[in-house]
Formats: C-alpha cells, sequence, structure tokens
C-alpha cells in the first residue's frame, strides 16, 4: 500500500537552443534539465516559440513571452516506482472493479 502525495513549485533559469527560424523571424527553442535528488530524477522540457526582438542584450527570454509554450516534467525514482501498481494487482482490479 502507497501513496505520494505531490505539490510541485519551481523557478529557474535554464539554457535553450534554438531549433527553427520560421519565414516570419520568430525562434523556435527547446531546453531540457536535468535534476537528481536523492534517488528521484525529473527532466523538464520547454519548448516555446518567441519573436526576436524579445530577446534581450542579455540573450535571455521571459517564459511569459513564449507562444506555444508546452513544458513536459518526467518523473522517476524510487517513489515513482512505488506509486506504480503490479500486473497482479491490476489484473485483480480487472476482474472486481469495485
Amino acid at each position: 500500500k502507497g501513496k505520494i502525495d505531490r505539490k510541485d513549485s519551481f523557478t529557474m533559469r535554464i539554457t535553450a537552443a534554438v531549433i527553427d527560424v520560421k519565414p516570419n523571424g520568430n525562434l523556435v527553442i527547446e531546453a531540457r534539465k536535468k535534476i537528481k535528488i536523492d534517488e528521484e530524477e525529473q527532466v523538464i522540457t520547454l519548448t516555446g516559440v518567441c519573436r526576436s526582438e524579445d530577446v534581450t542584450a542579455q540573450n535571455t527570454v521571459l517564459s511569459t513571452q513564449l507562444a506555444d509554450l508546452e513544458l513536459r516534467a518526467e518523473h522517476d525514482g524510487a517513489a515513482r516506482d512505488a506509486e506504480r501498481r503490479g500486473w497482479i494487482k491490476r489484473l485483480v482490479d480487472a476482474l472486481r472493479p469495485i
């Protein structure tokens, strides 16, 4: 029997690469960051489109200036493994769904 309570919040700077330049000059960017704490690993992937004029002199852009923003967080580790149910438990639940 297991239980996971999770509440995530983060603020960070992340380095992104320009993976495409649209005909109108907009930049498609992608960033990945891997964070490992104890036995838990989290991979954060951010993609989005920004106007080239939104890139500052410090070569930065705020996430609030990204269109089509997609943020994915993938978790792996002991807590995630404990949350997954084994095939026997899934079979019993399928046969007796109540």
